[in-house]
């Protein structure tokens, strides 16, 4: 089914989360989906220019862990691939979104944390941009999808262009996705692609442990090489042969670190 992209003014939004605790809160602790979709009814809800194929997200209930992640990145990557990145950076476009065309996957998520400790705040992230510029698109619950599937997609892979998606979700993607996309360097998808590709290749031979603190030692060795300028000049194959180094030299005690910090990157420690 073809639709169009939803948005909504930036006045509504920031009136939205103004007054929010007061008027919208209760509908969402009371998952009153007709209530909700009188707020975000025709005359608060524009249609963009960009119409794309809408396929409905997983719900996390129905699967076991996170690995509604993998599943949605690549379903709303593949839907909104036509998005530009400045599009994709407005917190309108993805509080309506998720308000509207997702609301489904939105009161399967509220049922699903519900009741939990600091409920309040895990919702604010499934609605808005509560974090600085740059981690907020990793952290509200629909952006964080998109940005997740725009980051990892390999186009240079014709057989399976999601195949370090697959790998980058394989464990805690939210909490990786903080740590890893947020760095200026990672901008860069090459950039970005290239680190995941060492760490699979390394991983796949035992080395190291897919998860976020090997991201961030990877992140500090190129922020402590070069800026940004001097970075960018580095080819892909450049940025997997660089971060392969770094962590064959850390498995044999060349880089040495905390072991507190070694055990959480390294197998066999």
């Amino acid at each position: 089914m073809m639709i169009s992209i939803k948005y909504c003014s930036e006045e509504f939004l920031q009136h939205f989360k103004a007054n929010f605790e007061v008027d919208y809160l209760p509908m969402y602790l009371d998952m009153d989906r007709e209530k909700i979709k009188s707020v975000f009814n025709n005359e608060i809800v524009m249609s963009g220019d960009l119409c794309y194929e809408y396929h409905p997200l997983v719900l996390r209930s129905e699967v076991e862990g996170a690995s509604y992640i993998n599943i949605n990145a690549k379903i709303i990557y593949n839907s909104l691939k036509n998005l530009t990145t400045v599009q994709a950076t407005k917190e309108e476009l993805w509080f309506t979104l998720m308000n509207t065309v997702y609301l489904d996957y939105l009161l399967d998520s509220i049922s699903v944390t519900k009741g939990k400790n600091n409920f309040e705040r895990q919702l604010k992230n499934m609605l808005f941009f509560t974090q600085g510029n740059i981690r907020s698109l990793v952290s509200q619950h629909l952006s964080k999808l998109w940005w997740i599937g725009y980051r990892t997609y390999d186009s240079e892979n014709v057989t399976n262009e999601y195949w370090l998606t697959d790998y980058f979700c394989r464990n805690d993607a939210s909490g990786k996705a903080i740590t890893f996309f947020a760095s200026k360097f990672t901008n860069n998808r090459d950039f970005a692609l290239g680190i995941i590709e060492a760490i699979k290749y390394c991983d796949d031979r035992k080395i190291v442990k897919n998860q976020k603190e090997t991201y961030s030692f990877i992140n500090e060795h190129f922020n402590f090489i070069g800026g940004v300028k001097v970075l960018d000049m580095m080819t892909r194959q450049q940025v997997v042969d660089e971060s392969i180094r770094l962590i064959e030299s850390l498995a044999d005690g060349t880089i040495e670190i905390s072991e507190n910090k070694r055990k959480k990157i390294l197998l066999n420690t």
